[in-house]
């Protein structure tokens, strides 16, 4: 590493291209960072042992990547690794969504919405007066599309359907595909299969392939 920042510092023209700033920048490394990293590590293990027992997956991944190639290999595995951090933030988004959707949470579903996809092609912007009122009722009219999914997808018509304590529904992600583009958007392809439960007689519907772009924002 010394020999390659040594070679860098003939064309670089940076003033800390140097070995004595080489050997600091490493001793700072050593001595400050790797604590770091070994306890992120050790919280990892710790999460992966807990969530054996529940199934879980640890919420904190530490990825190390081997700095011994050239530029783009390094970058390459660091674009890889942000990617793979990305792409379970987009699933897990989607899993919620979906949970809110199973939950009837309203709220919820909106919280995850880009506002403009609550604006109709045929109506205003939502930034005119009453575009909130809009588009709760936007959202009020996806809910309604997922329920009469819903309805249609029970074995013995809308009438065994209806929302009670001995109907419940979950929707299930699988084949999922992620295509992450510039860092901060991602499109998602995957097929969302609802599991009816009806006086504990469980209905697997047929799978729908839906696709959803999601973007980081300020606000996540």
């Amino acid at each position: 590493m010394e020999a390659r920042i040594l070679k860098r510092a003939e064309t670089s023209g940076r003033s800390d291209d140097n070995l004595e700033s080489a050997r600091k920048r490493f001793r700072t490394f050593r001595e400050q960072t790797m604590p770091v990293v070994n306890a992120l590590e050790e919280v990892e293990r710790t999460q992966r042992e807990e969530g054996k027992a529940d199934g879980d997956v640890p919420r904190m991944h530490v990825k190390r990547i081997v700095a011994d190639g050239s530029v783009e290999q390094v970058w390459d595995l660091t674009r890889e690794a942000m990617d793979s951090f990305v792409k379970d933030d987009v699933l897990s988004a989607c899993a919620r969504l979906m949970k809110a959707v199973d939950e009837g949470d309203a709220e919820a579903y909106g919280k995850a919405c880009d506002p403009a996809l609550l604006v109709n092609d045929e109506e205003e912007d939502e930034s005119t007066e009453g575009g909130e009122k809009d588009g709760e009722d936007r959202i009020a009219r996806i809910f309604h599309e997922y329920e009469s999914a819903r309805v249609q997808a029970s074995p013995d018509g809308p009438t065994d359907a209806i929302r009670t304590p001995t109907v419940t529904q979950k929707n299930v992600i699988s084949n999922a595909e992620v295509d992450v583009q510039d860092g901060t958007h991602a499109v998602v392809s995957y097929d969302r299969t609802m599991t009816l439960t009806i006086d504990g007689q469980e209905y697997e519907c047929e799978p729908n392939r839906e696709t959803r772009v999601w973007r980081h924002g300020e606000d996540g």
